[in-house]
């Protein structure tokens, strides 16, 4: 049985400014917000990427120790003069970006920029997109004293994914700016995260904080929990996850399912037929458990948690790039996260409704074939885990 005190369990809360904001008028919007309520921070962490990194470097010459190889996206084998060669043979050109996070990050677990170059950070901030024309901008105010008797030092877990400043590794009390330019200027994201340990039954109060953010930032899209383990009990919980993730692997061959994206062509788009795909999605979706969350980034959100305080989240994703329906189930506890099912690979040129019944259909099933093992491996969670 684990006890509470091995863990660490943090809120978070997605706002989107929208074009209320303009992205390079963001970071001082915070920062303002910050100082009037009296919340101090002491870190900067950044991430530019999809742009030009020498034209900065270039005007900053002190940037230069952040520009290192952009991997994203690519199962790098190495990295050769001519590219870098990702492990299915393919070569791809070397291109850059400017980060504060170390490459061989967490091994060197800072990564925040010097205290000397968060002045130039912020000014390069406010020449986003112009005349610095990046596709995608991570900013990170960290160490934040939402608490005065917070833990002052990040939680970290797991294995670090590459190209990721504020990932499910590194768990902190922050604000992160999120701002991914493929989606337009109606899109500005703010994550919020703050520690609310306590004590093994209660955690502390975040609303008069949470209130106080939305009288700023607006409504909350999307919030999460998420709890962290020692590194003692995640070295304990590794053979069931081997375990359970064998079992999903055969489960998703059996069904035919997939464990990332896949995009597909047009003609697997999926017609709404001028109805809402809100509407259409929310009254297939009755009788189900699952119950419509929240809208955001061309995602729907829905989710179902069962009687043993297990989630299993459905989205729908539109993206505005990509003629094509993205679908698939994530599910987490306290204590475990099941990687990403997609249902891309079962996708096929239909309507809407039928393609959302098929989803659901496919979720539940999913759910009653795994939730004795869920139970067997990682218990029940807690009634204070909220999703």
């Amino acid at each position: 049985m684990r006890k509470e005190k091995e863990m660490r369990v943090f809120r978070q809360y997605a706002f989107d400014l929208k074009d209320r904001v303009l992205f390079k008028d963001t970071l001082p919007f915070v920062e303002k917000w910050l100082e009037e309520n009296g919340i101090a921070h002491e870190n900067m962490a950044f991430m530019l990427q999809h742009g030009d990194a020498d034209k900065v470097v270039s005007r900053y010459p002190a940037l230069q120790k952040y520009k290192m190889i952009d991997t994203a996206s690519i199962n790098v084998e190495k990295i050769t003069p001519r590219g870098i060669l990702s492990k299915s043979g393919e070569l791809h050109p070397l291109r850059y970006q400017l980060s504060s996070v170390p490459p061989e990050w967490p091994d060197n677990a800072d990564i925040h920029v010097a205290k000397e170059d968060e002045l130039i950070v912020r000014e390069v901030a406010a020449k986003i997109p112009r005349p610095f024309n990046f596709g995608f901008v991570q900013i990170l105010l960290d160490n934040i004293h939402w608490f005065p008797e917070i833990n002052p030092f990040p939680a970290t877990r797991g294995k670090y994914p590459p190209n990721a400043i504020c990932s499910d590794v590194h768990q902190s009390n922050r604000i992160e700016l999120i701002k991914q330019f493929d989606y337009g200027k109606k899109h500005n994201l703010v994550l919020v995260r703050i520690e609310v340990t306590k004590s093994d039954d209660e955690l502390l109060d975040v609303q008069p904080i949470v209130t106080k953010l939305s009288e700023t930032f607006g409504k909350i899209i999307e919030k999460e929990m998420i709890v962290v383990f020692d590194e003692e009990e995640i070295l304990n919980s590794s053979e069931n996850n081997e375990e359970f993730v064998a079992l999903l692997q055969n489960l998703c061959k059996e069904l035919k399912l997939g464990v990332r994206y896949e995009q597909y062509p047009i003609e697997s788009f999926v017609s709404t037929g001028g109805t809402s795909p809100k509407k259409i999605m929310i009254n297939k979706m009755k009788g189900t458990g699952y119950r419509y969350i929240s809208y955001g980034y061309s995602r729907y959100t829905f989710h179902r948690v069962n009687e043993n305080h297990h989630l299993f989240e459905l989205t729908f994703d539109f993206p505005p790039s990509i003629a094509c329906l993205r679908c698939g189930l994530s599910i987490r506890g306290y204590n475990f996260s099941v990687p990403y099912i997609s249902f891309d690979s079962c996708a096929r040129k239909t309507d809407l409704e039928g393609r959302t019944e098929e989803v659901v259909t496919m979720a539940l099933e999913i759910e009653e074939r795994l939730e004795g093992t869920l139970e067997r491996l990682y218990g029940k969670s807690p009634e204070w885990m909220e999703y």
